[in-house]
């Protein structure tokens, strides 16, 4: 693959209420097993051409360095998609001080890496999507993309976002096979 574009891709997604029930530590990417979650790790695996099966931990090979991927967490505030986190029971309420460290870390980002080519928020009707509805004005040379609706909604919006940075990376446009299966 050859990159076009210098620069990078951010994508911020919610946490969700289906968890790999494996209790020892894992990526935040991988303990997240929503549709949303499911979608991107199929998406990442096709980016590198990655077999249709193969183990869960394997994935954050499939990350490309233009990708920045955050998850936004009641538990644990702003986690970045590798930062290893233990299995726990949800019920995680988004409090100030999680609102204030997400919009922190969010903008200790935007300092240290600038503003992001492509940048979208996946999230339902949450208070914390509320919380991070001025990420437009936070990143305004971005081109924001917010993704809502029901778990169907965002992770096709998923997939087409990624499918977006892809050919804007590449001029080349992504071949799926729709089999996508995670063991």
């Amino acid at each position: 693959m050859t990159t076009t574009s210098e620069g990078y891709d951010l994508l911020i997604l919610l946490c969700g209420d289906t968890k790999n029930d494996d209790h020892r530590e894992m990526p935040a990417l991988c303990r997240y097993l929503g549709p949303v979650f499911s979608t991107l790790r199929a998406e990442l695996r096709l980016l590198h051409g990655r077999p249709k099966r193969y183990p869960w931990h394997e994935v954050l090979a499939n990350v490309p360095n233009w990708l920045d991927i955050y998850i936004v967490s009641g538990v644990y505030g702003l986690l970045h998609y590798d930062t290893y986190i233990p299995w726990y029971d949800s019920g995680g309420k988004f409090s100030k001080a999680i609102q204030s460290q997400v919009l922190y870390g969010l903008s200790s980002v935007k300092k240290e890496k600038g503003q992001p080519d492509h940048l979208a928020y996946v999230g339902g009707k949450h208070p914390i999507g509320e919380l991070l509805r001025p990420l437009g004005r936070m990143f305004p040379e971005s081109h924001y993309r917010r993704i809502m609706g029901t778990h169907g909604v965002q992770a096709h919006g998923v997939k087409e976002w990624i499918d977006h940075c892809w050919w804007h990376r590449t001029g080349e446009e992504l071949v799926r096979e729709y089999d996508y299966k995670e063991v």
